[in-house]
């Protein structure tokens, strides 16, 4: 394993700083701290859910935003910008200053997440030779890990003796990884370190054969949206209810979601070097299939162990593997406004699904037909990447 320059290094980790902050603490952080927000009168259970919703909304137009954003005001501002102004939303959400207030942080939250997504990591990948690009991904969405782990290891604690104690540790921790990356985004011109002939305007594949790739992966990337349903809102709920673990038995598996999420950025850039993109994207597909299917039939302790690890290492790995396959489809000018697209398309099916996953649990007063469900787009998704990695 070749080391990663000086350089590249520091760009990787002011990516991660840039995911830790937007995804890592902006979105996922925010489902421990709901049940002691409700049982310490903060809100309604119902008064949560919308707040959750504002966040996905916040999240939809940041991603659309994003790409734009930059291109008028340049990577490097849009990105420190909104590293402040996502770290501002989170400290103000330490005062309960009722739903409205709330709500317009969390929204906040949203949209700075997604564009430090968009924008962040398209252009520390833009400024990566494609050799060291599953590194690189790797420690850049190492950020995501960390903010699940911190949720699942961390804040429960904390946040069970106050709600504000939970939201301090999240703003405290933004504000460290804001303020150690900000200068980061200034120092090199975008494309310094880009490989030479992937100038802007030469498609690679050409014509429509990358286009259909591409295409291909956008749809992969939307059916793990639905996939994901199952895992991040109602396993804990599905393991202490319906598999009659109990809570505290069923939090353990969420700090092992937690956990697995810690490695999962750097065990997906490393299949990825070994084995490529493409074949390390189609096989995590067919496995987190299997993990999200088999245990609502079978609930055996070291299978349930298993997926609770595996489904949290996908869940900042999957990023790595679908915009490491971007960035061998298309050349850097190009990539973050088609990484935008894509994760506008996966912040609309992720809001999509938590509907209709919503609904079909009302309908069957049971989580295992949702299980089926996510597995299912799984299952196809998994058949779209072989489509796809035939094709290459």
């Amino acid at each position: 394993m070749r080391l990663i320059p000086l350089p590249l290094l520091r760009l990787a980790l002011a990516g991660l700083a840039a995911t830790l902050v937007g995804v890592g603490l902006a979105r996922f952080a925010y489902a421990p701290l709901i049940t002691p927000m409700v049982e310490q009168g903060w809100f309604s259970a119902t008064q949560t859910a919308w707040l959750g919703a504002a966040n996905l909304l916040g999240y939809l137009i940041g991603a659309l935003a994003g790409a734009p954003l930059a291109r008028r005001f340049g990577p490097a501002r849009v990105i420190r910008v909104n590293l402040i102004l996502t770290t501002v939303a989170l400290a103000a959400c330490l005062w309960p200053w009722g739903f409205a207030w709330f709500a317009l942080w969390r929204g906040v939250a949203g949209v700075g997440g997604a564009i430090l997504m968009v924008v962040a990591v398209s252009e520390a990948l833009s400024r990566t030779p494609a050799a060291q690009r599953p590194a690189v991904g790797a420690i850049i969405f190492s950020g995501i890990g960390i903010g699940v782990a911190l949720s699942g290891i961390v804040l429960p604690g904390m946040a069970d003796r106050h709600a504000a104690m939970g939201w301090a540790v999240l703003a405290g921790t933004a504000l460290l990884a804001t303020a150690i990356s900000l200068r980061a985004w200034g120092r090199n011109r975008p494309g310094a370190h880009a490989d030479p002939g992937q100038a802007k305007g030469h498609w690679r594949p050409g014509g429509q054969e990358g286009r259909t790739a591409i295409l291909l992966l956008a749809a992969c990337y939307c059916l793990v949206a639905v996939g994901y349903i199952p895992h991040t809102v109602f396993w804990v709920d599905y393991l202490a209810r319906e598999v009659g673990m109990g809570l505290g038995q069923a939090s353990a598996y969420w700090t092992l979601f937690g956990l697995g999420a810690l490695m999962g950025a750097l065990l997906a850039g490393s299949a990825a070097r070994q084995h490529g993109f493409a074949p390390t994207l189609a096989l995590t597909l067919g496995l987190m299939a299997l993990a999200t299917l088999l245990p609502s039939v079978w609930h055996f302790g070291p299978l349930l162990f298993a997926s609770s690890l595996f489904i949290g290492a996908t869940t900042p790995g999957m990023v790595v593997l679908v915009s490491g396959r971007l960035a061998e489809l298309c050349p850097p000018g190009q990539q973050a406004r088609l990484w935008g697209r894509l994760t506008a398309a996966f912040a609309l099916a992720q809001g999509v699904a938590a509907w209709a996953h919503s609904a079909l649990f009302g309908w069957a007063n049971s989580y295992q037909p949702l299980l089926w469900l996510g597995g299912g787009a799984l299952l196809l998704a998994t058949l779209l990447a072989g489509y796809g990695l035939r094709r290459k």
